[in-house]
């Protein structure tokens, strides 16, 4: 059976996908992974032969209904994950009907959830397509298991030595960080119409104007910290969609203090002595990886999201934070974090099956005979660096010719992927898992993957 995964941010999924694409290969699957619009670009003009769809979202914006219907006419089965999970949202319904409707539902064949809270949530406001949900987890989740220490215990961090104590800022701000201009941001959001389907314009530039605030008091501590803790090394890791330029920008040097975006969050997240955010998925991460999290929250604000808080310790001042900062710093036992009933509610790929089997499962019932038809490899391969290369023409005659235009998304989503890096991925999968040794991962471009069955 054939099978399309589409990765839209490289540092936060490419791992979990291709977990999830070996899974697939390991049953005899052929699956592409790749960039977001490359990969499905491929299938929508039929480069490819049908086969599963599976999607980061299915916001129902003009474009993304025009994008389903082209799978469809293209006899594909359409899966999907909701990268954003709602699971940090204060209020589900407005994610929901956010990044939902009923005309994208109907159009999907299988939806995919974190947990159970969500998959009920889900089927009670969609009760007539209850049957294309499935509480399956979500892969990146499988990395947070405990299992997966392994996968992150020989990995190297750049500009920080083996041995070298650091504490790690997970960044969310945005605003004045975010590779893109507020009003650029803007634009997007008309253009998907959120304003037009009950998104509040003027709530969201109060958001932003808090991002902001909240930044700057961040910032300000974040230097406190670097003078008090001078042996001490401070790490933070921006966004995906925000810029490492920005943040060293408004930071300043500081002997003490990188802006590094190496990698997945998640290796940091392991070795780092402790985790300081605000509002952030990394907070959950990090609790359920047995990491000391502080929430540290200068500005109460209804903005703040509840969940990823709760999990946490919860500072509201400088001077305390210096404080707790000291004290976990000089404890020696180990750290295991008193675990929230509601966890595995929320993440029900947390025990028992991952959820990149959970999902394998799910797509092999959607299979009709009609997905496995092989695609032509070595034509695949000239066309998907034909379309690599013409995008790099395209992108630099763009900025030279913009300079001050929109920035080109695909620059910080999914740079372009080394052999080495894709090596080092699989065999630390196939070394932590003892499994997978019967697939085959091959580079086709620079943002394109191939994953299948040695045997096939």
């Amino acid at each position: 059976m054939n099978i399309y995964i589409k990765v839209e941010v490289k540092r936060r999924e490419l791992e979990s996908r291709l977990l999830l694409a070996m899974a697939a290969a390991e049953r005899g699957h052929e699956v592409l992974l790749g960039s977001t619009p490359l990969t499905l670009d491929l299938v929508r003009k039929n480069f490819l032969k049908p086969g599963i769809i599976f999607e980061k979202s299915i916001v129902p914006s003009e474009r993304r209904i025009k994008q389903l219907n082209a799978y469809k006419d293209n006899n594909c089965k359409i899966t999907v994950i909701d990268e954003e999970g709602g699971f940090i949202n204060n209020n589900f319904k407005e994610f929901l009907e956010e990044r939902f409707s009923a005309k994208s539902v109907k159009l999907t064949d299988k939806i995919f959830t974190w947990g159970i809270r969500d998959y009920k949530k889900f089927t009670s406001y969609f009760r007539k397509y209850k049957n294309r949900f499935s509480a399956t987890g979500n892969p990146r989740v499988d990395f947070w298991r405990k299992e997966f220490d392994y996968y992150y215990k020989h990995q190297k961090l750049s500009q920080i030595k083996t041995g070298d104590d650091f504490i790690l800022l997970a960044s969310n701000f945005g605003a004045m960080l975010h590779e893109r201009r507020i009003w650029q941001e803007v634009k997007v959001l008309r253009d998907k119409k959120n304003f037009e389907r009950g998104r509040d314009e003027f709530l969201y530039y109060e958001f932003k104007s808090y991002q902001i605030r909240l930044a700057a008091k961040f910032v300000k501590i974040i230097r406190e910290i670097s003078k008090k803790f001078k042996k001490l090394k401070i790490v933070i890791r921006p966004h995906p969609t925000e810029s490492v330029d920005a943040w060293k920008s408004i930071i300043g040097h500081h002997k003490n203090i990188f802006v590094i975006q190496d990698g997945s969050i998640g290796k940091w997240i392991r070795k780092t002595k402790l985790l300081i955010h605000n509002s952030c998925t990394s907070g959950v991460e990090s609790y359920a990886s047995n990491i000391p999290t502080i929430a540290y929250r200068p500005l109460k604000s209804s903005f703040e999201f509840k969940f990823p808080n709760s999990l946490s310790t919860n500072v509201f001042d400088e001077k305390n934070l210096i404080k707790k900062i000291s004290k976990i710093l000089k404890r020696k036992k180990n750290f295991e974090s008193q675990k929230n009933g509601n966890l595995n509610n929320y993440f029900c790929n947390l025990k028992n099956n991952l959820a990149s089997d959970n999902i394998v499962k799910e797509w092999e019932k959607l299979d009709d005979g009609k997905l496995s038809k092989k695609n032509n490899l070595l034509k695949l391969k000239t066309i998907a660096n034909l379309k690599e290369f013409k995008g790099k023409l395209v992108n630099k005659s763009f900025m030279n010719n913009h300079k001050n235009s929109d920035h080109n998304s695909a620059k910080y989503k999914f740079p372009k992927i080394t052999n080495n890096e894709l090596e080092k991925i699989t065999n630390n999968l196939r070394i932590t898992l003892k499994r997978f040794n019967n697939v085959n991962v091959e580079q086709i471009s620079d943002r394109l993957i191939l994953v299948n069955n040695k045997n096939n």
